[in-house]
């Protein structure tokens, strides 16, 4: 087998900034982003056997984006069908839009620019790695870290908010594939966990003036693990799983309550959120890199047998009259358009890596790995542009947060969407 590896700068140039927010306002520069804290990048890798090659190309961005487009052009370059092309993303809050991410909101000339931008970017980081593949060896492992919470949060009157419960469901799982040169280097570990990357959100610089570009806890791991092995040039690519119910357990805030337990505040932690999410990042990425040295040169492989199925399921959908932010808040829910929720299922010999474009909770990805016959797996949430969250029945009937941002009617995304997942397993056997 052969692998390349590459990542590259998508951070708006100073042509583009100040970047408007999602309400795509320039005049207030503070609801602007106008400074950077962190550069944000695009990530790809690049896998070839036998007569296959997998791409691994991921944002970070709240959502991969550009999707049919870049895969359009990769077939178009490479002769890569686009069911072996995978998009993924790191979900962080402190990244701008590209015009494809607003979900109908509109947006601005800016916005466009970058769509096209992160396209031209994303196109530069899969030819260098193609050009860079050179043999290689890969492994899989997995191993738990400690820095995510439900967030899932009820209080004593029986709402629920968007706040920590350490008791609620919550899938620690760190998967990790790493990918080795015949001389030892290593080329390009693929990261999956699912946590939101909001411990920055809405962060600003020192002054509180303007709002600042990062990758958040996501990109702080990047950084840890591509430093730690900063002589053999590795690319660390984080992908979110199944979190979209799961916060750093170090959040951009904290809600404060009255004497009979009613949210009735908000603690921002400023400044210095950044250092608490650099910390958070800093403690997966020693997990990672753990994982890594854990994994034996003998229990590598220097030859996979790759598959990949793609499938659009169609869900009811709803309408959402006075969207609200809380249980307290009047709505009106009213059947919606269908939505189409697009799955893909690509297989490395025994590890599944199944995709979604929505932010699935961390149950239905727990019950659906319960479910599949191959053990090892990894979920790329936000795979392709969103179509929203996609909680559970039980988070649904709750109104927990991810009711508030849901399309799916009645939280019957896991009943369409697990046995598909299953069918799926089956049909890469005839599908390559």
């Amino acid at each position: 087998m052969r692998v390349g590896a590459s990542k590259v700068i998508i951070t708006p140039p100073e042509s583009m900034m100040p970047f408007p927010s999602m309400d795509g306002r320039t005049d207030d520069l503070t609801k602007c982003y106008g400074k950077v804290y962190r550069d944000i990048h695009v990530r790809t890798i690049a896998v070839e056997s036998g007569n296959k090659i997998a791409l691994f190309i991921t944002f970070e961005l709240a959502s991969a984006c550009c999707t049919k487009r870049l895969r359009d052009e990769i077939q178009k370059e490479f002769g890569i069908e686009p069911k072996y092309v995978s998009f993924s993303a790191t979900h962080t809050h402190e990244s701008v839009f590209p015009t494809s991410l607003l979900m109908g909101r509109g947006g601005t000339e800016i916005n466009d620019r970058y769509e096209d931008f992160v396209f031209e970017k994303a196109m530069e980081s899969v030819r260098q790695a193609m050009e860079s593949r050179e043999e290689a060896k890969y492994g899989f492992t997995k191993g738990n870290s400690y820095i995510n919470a439900c967030r899932d949060q009820e209080l004593l009157d029986g709402s629920w908010i968007q706040g920590r419960d350490f008791e609620g469901p919550s899938d620690k799982t760190l998967a990790v594939l790493k990918f080795v040169a015949l001389d030892g280097r290593i080329i390009a570990i693929l990261m999956n966990y699912g946590m939101h990357g909001t411990a920055c959100y809405l962060k600003k610089d020192e002054n509180g003036s303007t709002m600042m570009i990062a990758g958040d806890v996501p990109g702080f791991v990047s950084d840890f693990v591509e430093d730690y092995y900063s002589e053999d040039g590795t690319v660390a690519s984080w992908t979110i799983a199944a979190g979209g119910n799961q916060n750093p357990i170090f959040f951009c805030g904290y809600m404060l309550y009255d004497r009979i337990g009613n949210a009735c505040g908000f603690y921002n932690t400023g400044f210095d959120g950044w250092k608490l999410a650099e910390h958070l990042g800093q403690t997966q990425g020693i997990d990672v890199v753990r994982l890594v040295e854990g994994l034996d040169d003998s229990e590598l492989k220097d030859r996979v047998y790759i598959t990949a199925v793609d499938r659009t399921v169609t869900v009811p959908g709803i309408e959402r009259i006075g969207r609200g932010l809380t249980a307290k808040d009047e709505i009106e829910i009213k059947d919606g358009p269908d939505v189409n929720i697009k799955l893909k299922l690509m297989t490395l010999d025994d590890i599944a890596i199944l995709s979604i474009n929505g932010e699935l909770v961390a149950e239905i990805g727990i019950r659906i790995k319960e479910k599949l016959p191959l053990k090892n797996a990894m979920i790329f949430s936000l795979s392709e542009e969103s179509v929203g969250y996609l909680p559970d029945k039980r988070g649904y009937n709750n109104k927990t947060f991810a009711f508030y941002g849901t399309r799916v009617k009645d939280g019957m995304t896991e009943e369409y969407v697990t046995p598909a997942f299953m069918e799926m397993m089956d049909e890469r056997f005839y599908e390559n």
